[in-house]
């Protein structure tokens, strides 16, 4: 018996913290989604401009974190939703993106994205490094 009542109450907690968020009763941080912006485009070797394929493209900033691999093809396509305004005016969020493959040095580009899509090739240099 004790067992089933520790489960009714269980229940009965989250049923009125669930209608609590209906009813516009604070329940926990509030969250305000900003976006999405798609971001695509293609990854290509500075030098030779060939495609690089398993590059992994990060957006970070203004609470966005996302992450893509690029194709055989060396292109990628990402959705991107960010949550700290104070980062994000009205031209858009200021964000980052990295650019990260063997053999090849990583790199960093600032983005300015915007609700919508966004367009952005991205080119990266050969590490010469020995061991690299």
């Amino acid at each position: 018996m004790r067992g089933r009542r520790m489960l009714t109450l269980g229940v009965s907690a989250l049923a009125v913290a669930s209608l609590a968020g209906c009813y516009g009763l604070p329940v926990g941080p509030r969250i305000s989604l900003r976006g999405p912006a798609t971001v695509s485009g293609q990854v290509t070797d500075a030098e030779t401009g060939a495609a690089v394929a398993g590059a992994a493209v990060i957006v970070e900033g203004a609470g966005a974190l996302q992450v893509a691999r690029t194709d055989g093809h060396g292109r990628y396509r990402l959705q991107v939703v960010w949550t700290r305004e104070d980062e994000a005016g009205a031209a858009g969020a200021r964000l980052e993106a990295r650019v990260v493959a063997e053999g090849y040095r990583m790199r960093e580009v600032p983005l300015r994205i915007a609700p919508g899509t966004l367009a952005r090739d991205l080119t990266i240099e050969r590490d010469e490094r020995p061991g690299r």
